[in-house]
């Protein structure tokens, strides 16, 4: 099956919950069934699990096999780390948050939140039991991609995309050269220009003749 999201996973089982195919308490097909019958990554069946989660569908994960809930098991309130990881996990499901994004620093988040840096952390750790995000050592938490952890060409274009979404290069602003960069961001001048090529590829930017690369339209 080609092009099938985790979206489209989660409604078929969700059906096959709705219509008795799959019973109170019996157990849900794992990451890698569903990854084998879809055509898809781990990664992408294990969002689709997590979204009927978050729904009080089934239950499970984190080391156990995930059942159908039954109609006893009302679902709980989430706990405050569980209601920030299901807002990430949101923003990485609707784009707003990229693979290989920065995700944001633990005080960051903890700002933003109001909540304390030890419930951002269990709430990224959460993220990362899931697949969603993973942590680099020294760098901080950032959106998995497909191929696995960032690369520096992503974490420099997210830092990019970053400058653009907080301002500090507005829409038809000329960006910075490729060496001031490198030199701001700590990499080679080819990590840069890969940067601007993914950027460019996604439309945000875009090389103006007689100017340089510029700003096209802001980041979400």
């Amino acid at each position: 099956m080609a092009n099938v999201g985790f979206r489209e996973i989660a409604d078929g089982l969700q059906e096959r919950i709705r219509s008795g195919d799959l019973a109170p308490g019996a157990p849900v097909p794992s990451e890698s069934a569903l990854a084998s019958e879809y055509g898809v990554s781990r990664t992408t069946a294990r969002r689709a699990l997590v979204a009927l989660e978050e729904k009080g569908l089934i239950q499970g994960g984190a080391g156990r096999v995930r059942a159908v809930r039954s109609s006893s098991s009302a679902p709980r309130s989430l706990a405050r780390y569980e209601q920030i990881a299901a807002v990430i996990r949101a923003e990485i499901d609707d784009g707003t948050l990229r693979p290989g994004q920065q995700v944001g620093t633990e005080s960051f988040l903890a700002a933003r939140f109001d909540v304390s840096p030890g419930t951002v952390r269990r709430a990224l750790q959460e993220l990362a039991n899931d697949g969603a995000v993973t942590g680099v050592s020294g760098r901080g938490w950032f959106v998995m991609s497909e191929d696995g952890p960032p690369t520096r060409t992503s974490e420099t274009a997210s830092a990019i995309r970053e400058g653009i979404r907080s301002g500090e290069w507005a829409i038809g602003a000329r960006l910075p050269g490729e060496l001031a960069l490198a030199e701001r961001f700590g990499v080679a001048r080819i990590t840069v220009r890969r940067a601007f090529d993914l950027l460019e590829s996604e439309g945000l930017i875009g090389r103006v003749p007689g100017i340089g690369r510029t700003v096209l339209r802001g980041s979400a």
